[in-house]
């Protein structure tokens, strides 16, 4: 089978909950925490660990499915308003027809859209720059994000992202990865929609 072919048949797998294991599991603490995966694709390895922290995954080949598939989670998943603070997700969900509210939203909103910075094999975590307003818990989080944000390790990515918004980094960032905390010990998960965008040239938010 083709190596694409292969990521693809993978990433189909660990969209489904094919082996990802309960957030409950204990972990082997005897483990050598550097040890090298026995997975080789590291959009394979995201996958894995952010549904084994309890985050919600989904394949896309096309930024346009991409909308399409969120368009209809939405839909089934949190109906309302969702509340999107990126200018450039804004304009492709009025493209897409999506209704949303602007950052900060004056309704309670029933998801929160962003657009990720990077992403974090090894550890199932995506970074994005927050709003001066900082980030509300309780619904879940949608991210947007490529292929080509994966980095296998914390410290790959700091370094990208200290790059990136040289000389000034963001006074909030956030790094997250699986559940987050919701009211009344409730918990949102974190929803990651990976577009391939590593066999063409994209720059989002141009």
């Amino acid at each position: 089978m083709p190596a694409r072919q292969d990521i693809l048949a993978r990433l189909a797998k660990e969209a489904f909950g094919g082996t990802a294991l309960s957030v409950r599991q204990k972990p082997n603490f005897l483990h050598d925490v550097y040890i090298n995966p026995p997975e080789e694709h590291i959009e394979v390895i995201f996958a894995e660990n952010l549904q084994k922290q309890g985050g919600l995954f989904y394949y896309v080949e096309s930024l346009e499915e991409a909308l399409a598939q969120v368009k209809s989670w939405l839909v089934q998943q949190a109906p309302g308003t969702a509340c999107v603070a990126d200018t450039y997700l804004q304009a492709l969900f009025k493209v897409a027809h999506i209704a949303f509210q602007a950052y900060p939203s004056p309704q309670p909103p029933s998801a929160y859209v962003w657009l990720a910075e990077i992403l974090v094999a090894r550890s199932g975590s995506l970074g994005w720059s927050l709003p001066a307003e900082g980030l509300e818990n309780g619904v879940p989080h949608i991210f947007f994000a490529y292929s080509s944000q994966l980095v296998y390790d914390i410290q790959s990515a700091l370094l990208i992202l200290q790059e990136k918004h040289r000389p000034n980094f963001p006074a909030r960032f956030g790094l997250r990865n699986g559940l987050l905390p919701g009211p009344a010990f409730g918990q949102a998960p974190l929803v990651v929609f990976l577009i391939d965008d590593v066999h063409e040239e994209f720059n989002p938010g141009t």
